[in-house]
């Protein structure tokens, strides 16, 4: 046991590694530092690095409608970098859309196999800045992957985060699209003159953010989480912060996919 502490800084001091001890779990008081193990023989998951990526994009900040099919992302007016990264991945998948909407009504169901890709539905992926917003809305429809959206990440009311996903050894695509998506990232922690980093994300699904832990650890990525209050109108719930620390440990996150995420006082819209 020791003080609880933020960082990893303190395990590269010896003295503290000879305080870590195993004791039981009814011995772990309130404020005890617990170290979480690393997981090991997991198996990489059915999905490529880039269906992982925006899974994490749309458990981070994506709607999908019930109606349509439609996917939809919303970012940022600085964003339009990341806007046609995201683009150019969803036109990566399956172009032969045509098959994936079945429409009661026969001449409507026509009129859509005329028109092909100039029908609304079947349009590559494309984005329009929101009027009197300072965003862009990147939109998309795909009936396959909408439906293996809601199979291993949820609705847009009630997201989770599937064992698939949680049990592979190739997730970190997943993580690297939700930080991208919804992470901020903080600089300036200096009030003992020394500079920290960090990259946070904020949920309040918590078994989502403990999931998001275990996750960046079995990646060797150290990481810290903590339990808040949220409240908005009509609704009080936790909220859970995960919180990358140290560059080097937020480089082995960002250097997948590229993602850079922009400090959190520079972001407009939040």
């Amino acid at each position: 046991r020791s003080r609880p502490v933020s960082g990893t800084n303190w395990l590269k001091n010896k003295a503290n590694i000879d305080l870590i001890d195993f004791i039981p779990a009814e011995e772990v008081k309130e404020k005890d530092m617990v170290l979480l193990p690393k997981r090991t023989n997991l198996k990489p998951s059915q999905f490529t690095p880039e269906q992982l990526y925006i899974m994490g994009w749309y458990f981070g900040d994506g709607y999908l409608s019930n109606e349509n099919n439609n996917i939809s992302f919303m970012m940022g007016i600085n964003e339009e970098e990341k806007v046609h990264q995201v683009i150019d991945i969803l036109n990566s998948f399956s172009n032969n859309r045509e098959s994936d909407y079945r429409k009661k009504d026969e001449e409507l169901s026509r009129k859509i196999r005329n028109r092909k890709l100039k029908d609304k539905y079947l349009l590559p992926a494309r984005y329009k800045k929101e009027p009197n917003k300072q965003a862009f809305k990147v939109h998309y429809t795909n009936k396959n992957f909408a439906e293996t959206l809601r199979k291993y990440v949820g609705t847009p009311h009630n997201k989770f985060i599937h064992e698939d996903i949680f049990n592979s050894s190739d997730g970190l695509p997943f993580i690297a699209g939700l930080f991208a998506s919804d992470g901020h990232f903080k600089n300036g922690k200096n009030y003992d003159g020394c500079n920290r980093y960090s990259l946070e994300w904020t949920t309040i699904y918590e078994n989502a953010a403990f999931k998001v832990r275990q996750m960046l650890l079995d990646y060797g990525i150290w990481c810290t989480i903590r339990k808040g209050n949220y409240k908005c109108p009509g609704n009080s719930k936790y909220q859970y912060k995960v919180e990358i620390q140290g560059q080097e440990n937020i480089n082995k996150l960002a250097s997948c996919f590229n993602i850079y995420p922009q400090d959190k006082t520079n972001r407009k819209n939040e």
